[in-house]
């Protein structure tokens, strides 16, 4: 007698959402973000509308699951607890080129456009999140900096806002200027970073 294989309701549930999430992404290549609709979601996932409904508000809640994708691939090294060997403003910069990079390979500029579209229409600006793996660490390394006696008039909590304001800033304008490169957007925002980053970090001697 061959054994039937069961599966947790919290299993199934995370494979449906999954088999959504994937359908869409299936979808958005095939035929563009703005041309799919819910209904044709559900069609090619052979689930109902309401179903969708249970795992996602509307189409565009799906576009904040890809930026969450985006920050479970990427990976940040911590800051170093002592002031004499950390180089604030390179480690910041460090962190933002990895995820920039991270986010440029792994999405198509379109769809990025769409998730920027959407952070503004909907007025939630998930790169501003503090709970987000990215924001954490720049402020570690800023909270560090302010320990150190590194970071001058200014405290942590602002600047890191600051920063992340500056970054998007950059990102707004690659994703809205077609002439501008991938590359441009890293070298040219990184550089300007570490500018922007002098006016407030002294770093320690020696490094």
């Amino acid at each position: 007698m061959i054994e039937k294989s069961y599966i947790s309701r919290k299993e199934q549930a995370q494979l449906t959402k999954k088999k959504i999430f994937d359908t869409t992404m299936m979808l958005i290549h095939k035929k563009g973000y703005s041309k799919i609709t819910i209904r044709e979601i559900c069609q090619n996932a052979q689930i109902s509308v309401g179903t969708f409904y249970i795992y996602f508000s509307s189409k565009d809640d799906i576009l904040l699951e890809i930026y969450q994708k985006i920050d479970q691939k990427t990976a940040f090294p911590k800051p170093s607890s002592g002031s004499d060997s950390q180089n604030f403003s390179d480690f910041i910069c460090g962190n933002f080129t990895i995820y920039l990079n991270c986010m440029i390979e792994t999405q198509e500029k379109e769809l990025l456009r769409e998730i920027y579209r959407n952070a503004l229409i909907s007025g939630e600006n998930y790169f501003l999140n503090p709970a987000r793996p990215l924001y954490k660490s720049v402020l570690c390394a800023l909270r560090t900096a302010e320990k150190s006696a590194c970071l001058q008039l200014i405290s942590s909590d602002i600047l890191c806002k600051k920063l992340f304001l500056f970054v998007q800033a950059y990102v707004f304008q690659w994703l809205t200027c077609s002439e501008l490169t991938a590359s441009f957007l890293i070298e040219t925002c990184i550089s300007d970073l570490k500018l922007y980053l002098s006016l407030y970090i002294q770093e320690p001697s020696g490094s």
